[in-house]
């Protein structure tokens, strides 16, 4: 196991995704419940655009161990997947416990940002702006000068303005 899964993580480095799949795939048949071995596989294939495939990994290692060291950056990269899919709810179960485990996610924040501004909800129409306007504005508390969490900030602040109950 170990030494395809090293083999793995430097073919990785070294930018040879196609080798380091072999790799890390003969790492998983010898242990299948090591969770670092999908979540690498996962990376490899998030790396070649090939999201369904890299979310299947991401899940198989939350199932081989939810308690992994990689389980929070697992949960990040299958709520950006989900959020893609416009799967909001899913998106938002993963996000949410990605922050859970790193409170201090620019990644979730900005994200959760984004699903609660797309996601369609049968709450007041202005609890979801508020829930993307607090994970934007952390979002931008962690990184102020990126220009995207700016941006999403703001249009966070202009959706719960315009659904705000009057006062």
């Amino acid at each position: 196991y170990h030494t395809n899964f090293n083999l793995g993580n430097l073919l990785r480095k070294m930018g040879r995704n196609d080798r380091a799949i072999v790799a890390y795939q003969r790492a998983i048949q010898q242990e299948p419940e090591r969770a670092e071995a999908h979540y690498n596989l996962a990376n490899c294939y998030w790396d070649q655009s090939q999201s369904q495939t890299a979310a299947s990994h991401y899940e198989k290692a939350l199932t081989a161990d939810p308690d992994a060291a990689v389980a929070g950056l697992a949960h990040l990269r299958l709520g950006s997947v989900r959020l893609v899919e416009k799967s909001y709810e899913k998106a938002e179960v993963h996000l949410l416990e990605a922050l859970r485990r790193e409170a201090d996610s620019f990644m979730a924040n900005y994200c959760l940002a984004l699903v609660y501004l797309d996601m369609p909800s049968e709450e007041p129409k202005w609890m979801l702006p508020a829930k993307a306007l607090l994970h934007a504005q952390k979002a931008t508390e962690l990184r102020p000068a990126d220009e995207d969490a700016r941006d999403i900030a703001q249009i966070a602040l202009a959706a719960f303005e315009k659904a705000k109950p009057p006062e």
